[in-house]
């Protein structure tokens, strides 16, 4: 459980989908991305049951991350933002990567996330290494705890994966999906990232792949921006669980993600007025 709420807080999420470029090189091929996916999935064991089993972090390529920042001045005001990249579907994943690792070195954020250490910290390592670039902010480990962020280790509060800290591994841990809805929390169940919670459909890695492959880029992004304002949410109900804000501190928390979300909506992010239409219905 955490025992901190930085000044800072970034609650994320990263997307991500196979590499086909890493695919022809492993594999050996000269074929089109959707031929290259199907076999990268072969290698990776695929069955009629599974036809698209995960993929090692280091064969895949981020397509997308997403940022809920909460600021706390020393004026004792609190600002929240939704930020996500890339700001342009023509960006390349080394541009996106490296924009994300900067902003992360300024912050030094406290960083949130579900399924964290065990995925999208690997993966944004690995992908950095891959493409060559520089993450002294993420990479950088303090002698003591009291010297600064170490995102790298498991415990350390300035990491907290919250799938760690409700579940772990095995049978006891619940999916972001199954713990935010019985929380009265929108999650993606389906593909296009509609963020409306509702029936099961496709795997989060089946609809994002197919979504890259339709040139969907813009719709991962969304897709993406949803999840990461899911487990900016479960973070609150974990930082009340945990004792870090009252019931009233965490009603106005959470009020301040309706504020945020009204005005994106208003500024024609329609996904955002589908989450928060579907929040109210939740948290009736």
């Amino acid at each position: 459980m955490p025992r901190t709420v930085a000044p800072t807080v970034w609650a994320f999420d990263c997307a991500w989908v196979p590499d086909a470029d890493a695919g022809r090189r492993l594999l050996a091929l000269d074929a089109s991305e959707p031929e290259v996916f199907d076999a990268m999935w072969r290698a990776a064991g695929a069955t009629p049951e599974q036809p698209r089993p995960v993929l090692p972090p280091v064969h895949c390529r981020v397509a997308a991350i997403a940022v809920v920042e909460r600021r706390a001045y020393p004026s004792g005001e609190v600002g929240l933002h939704l930020c996500s990249l890339p700001r342009d579907p023509g960006d390349a994943e080394a541009d996106l990567l490296a924009a994300f690792f900067g902003a992360l070195g300024r912050c030094r954020p406290q960083l949130v996330g579900f399924n964290a250490h065990g995925a999208d910290v690997r993966l944004l390592a690995q992908r950095g290494l891959v493409l060559g670039l520089a993450a002294p902010g993420l990479c950088r480990r303090p002698e003591r705890p009291w010297e600064g962020p170490d995102y790298f280790h498991p415990h350390d509060d300035w990491s907290v994966d919250l799938m760690q800290a409700v579940g772990g591994r095995g049978a006891a841990c619940p999916s972001l999906r199954d713990l935010a809805l019985l929380a009265g929390i929108p999650a993606k169940t389906s593909g296009g990232g509609s963020c409306s919670g509702g029936d099961p459909g496709p795997s989060p890695g089946q609809a994002v792949a197919d979504l890259w492959l339709a040139g969907e880029h813009e719709t991962i992004r969304h897709y993406t921006e949803c999840d990461a304002l899911t487990i900016y949410l479960l973070w609150l109900r974990t930082a009340r669980f945990a004792g870090l804000f009252s019931a009233s501190e965490l009603a106005e928390e959470e009020g301040r993600v309706e504020t945020l979300l009204e005005r994106e909506a208003d500024r024609g992010a329609h996904h955002l007025r589908t989450f928060l239409e579907r929040w109210r219905v939740l948290d009736a």
